[in-house]
């Protein structure tokens, strides 16, 4: 197992563990709303919503952060990030 896949696990197994009497779920809802709203469409707010509220999606989506986060975003509920920047 490469040392990220490794990583990725312990953050998955410690966030599982110590979610502050949060479930992954509600946590996973309020990171994106806190992170995202402003990078998606409405109509993609809605897919990611969908995808997280499958526990198994929200765990992995509290796991990662910055870019990770984004990428999972991208490959898993097929969504283009709106860059505000551009």
């Amino acid at each position: 197992m490469s040392e990220s896949v490794a990583l990725l696990a312990t953050n998955i197994k410690q966030v599982g563990l110590d979610l502050g009497g949060k479930s992954a779920v509600e946590r996973a809802l309020h990171l994106l709303c806190s992170e995202y709203e402003d990078k998606l469409t409405e109509d993609d707010l809605d897919l990611v919503i969908d995808q997280l509220s499958k526990k198994e999606n929200a765990v992995v989506f509290v796991g990662l952060s910055g870019k990770a986060r984004d990428r999972w975003l991208s490959r898993i509920c097929a969504v283009d990030l709106i860059d505000k920047e551009a």
